[in-house]
Protein backbone atom coordinates (compact mmCIF):
# COMPACT_ATOMS: atom_id res chain seq x y z
CA UNK A 1 0.00 0.00 0.00
CA UNK A 2 1.34 3.39 -0.99
CA UNK A 3 1.92 6.57 0.96
CA UNK A 4 2.54 5.03 4.37
CA UNK A 5 4.09 8.32 5.51
CA UNK A 6 0.80 10.15 4.77
CA UNK A 7 -1.64 7.48 6.01
CA UNK A 8 0.11 4.74 8.01
CA UNK A 9 -3.10 3.14 9.31
CA UNK A 10 -4.47 0.17 7.40
CA UNK A 11 -7.93 -1.07 8.39
CA UNK A 12 -9.20 -4.59 7.79
CA UNK A 13 -12.48 -6.45 7.85
CA UNK A 14 -13.80 -9.88 6.97
CA UNK A 15 -16.85 -9.70 4.70
CA UNK A 16 -19.18 -12.60 3.90
CA UNK A 17 -20.99 -12.64 0.56
CA UNK A 18 -23.65 -15.34 0.32
CA UNK A 19 -24.93 -16.41 -3.10
CA UNK A 20 -27.30 -19.35 -3.58
CA UNK A 21 -26.61 -20.55 -0.04
CA UNK A 22 -22.83 -20.57 -0.54
CA UNK A 23 -20.84 -18.33 1.79
CA UNK A 24 -17.76 -16.64 0.38
CA UNK A 25 -15.39 -14.99 2.84
CA UNK A 26 -13.13 -12.10 1.87
CA UNK A 27 -10.53 -10.30 3.95
CA UNK A 28 -10.38 -6.65 2.89
CA UNK A 29 -7.57 -4.24 3.78
CA UNK A 30 -8.19 -0.53 3.15
CA UNK A 31 -6.56 2.84 3.42
CA UNK A 32 -8.61 6.01 2.92
CA UNK A 33 -7.47 9.60 3.27
CA UNK A 34 -8.56 12.82 1.54
CA UNK A 35 -4.97 13.53 0.41
CA UNK A 36 -4.51 10.15 -1.32
CA UNK A 37 -5.27 9.72 -5.01
CA UNK A 38 -8.72 8.61 -6.14
CA UNK A 39 -9.01 4.85 -6.62
CA UNK A 40 -10.00 4.47 -10.28
CA UNK A 41 -11.13 0.85 -9.86
CA UNK A 42 -13.73 1.74 -7.22
CA UNK A 43 -14.74 4.76 -9.28
CA UNK A 44 -15.23 2.50 -12.32
CA UNK A 45 -17.52 0.24 -10.28
CA UNK A 46 -19.88 3.17 -9.76
CA UNK A 47 -19.13 3.26 -6.06
CA UNK A 48 -18.45 6.30 -3.91
CA UNK A 49 -15.23 8.23 -4.42
CA UNK A 50 -12.49 6.34 -2.60
CA UNK A 51 -9.14 7.95 -1.99
CA UNK A 52 -6.67 5.20 -1.16
CA UNK A 53 -5.90 1.55 -1.63
CA UNK A 54 -7.99 -1.59 -1.27
CA UNK A 55 -6.58 -5.13 -1.13
CA UNK A 56 -8.96 -8.10 -1.26
CA UNK A 57 -8.05 -11.69 -0.39
CA UNK A 58 -10.36 -14.69 -0.46
CA UNK A 59 -10.46 -16.83 2.67
CA UNK A 60 -10.77 -20.59 2.56
CA UNK A 61 -13.85 -22.50 3.64
CA UNK A 62 -11.91 -24.71 6.03
CA UNK A 63 -9.84 -23.77 7.79
CA UNK A 64 -11.17 -20.23 7.50
CA UNK A 65 -7.85 -18.69 8.47
CA UNK A 66 -6.19 -19.66 5.21
CA UNK A 67 -5.97 -17.28 2.28
CA UNK A 68 -6.72 -19.03 -1.01
CA UNK A 69 -6.37 -18.08 -4.66
CA UNK A 70 -8.97 -16.00 -6.43
CA UNK A 71 -10.84 -17.48 -9.37
CA UNK A 72 -12.09 -15.74 -12.50
CA UNK A 73 -15.68 -16.01 -11.22
CA UNK A 74 -14.82 -14.14 -8.00
CA UNK A 75 -14.83 -10.67 -9.62
CA UNK A 76 -18.56 -10.11 -9.10
CA UNK A 77 -18.34 -11.38 -5.51
CA UNK A 78 -15.42 -9.04 -4.82
CA UNK A 79 -17.42 -6.09 -6.16
CA UNK A 80 -20.25 -6.98 -3.77
CA UNK A 81 -17.83 -7.38 -0.85
CA UNK A 82 -16.23 -3.98 -1.50
CA UNK A 83 -19.61 -2.27 -1.72
CA UNK A 84 -20.62 -3.78 1.63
Amino acid sequence: MKELNLQPRIHDAVVTVEVNGIKNLFCIFVKNHHCLITNKVVEGMGGPQWKGDIVVMRKGEWPEDEVVGLHTGNAQLINIAIQQ
